[in-house]
């Protein structure tokens, strides 16, 4: 597309743009699962969870007095 641009009194300035895009599937993916993965890290921290830690048990304390 061209645009021309009025810079003074006889004195223009022709631009040419084009419209390119780069992205790739590869490359949205990529971009989805990083911003997931941060926002897993993230809302976890947020709970008190450790994401990066997987299939440990839940240790719960016995507030029960023994008889």
């Amino acid at each position: 597309m061209k645009h021309i641009l009025k810079l003074g009194y006889n004195r223009y300035l022709h631009l040419d743009s084009y419209n390119e895009n780069h992205e790739t599937r590869g490359g949205n993916f990529f971009v989805n699962a990083l911003v997931t993965l941060i926002m897993a890290v993230t809302i976890g921290a947020v709970i008190g969870v450790d994401v990066t830690q997987f299939n440990q048990p839940i240790q719960q304390q016995n507030n029960a007095k023994p008889q």
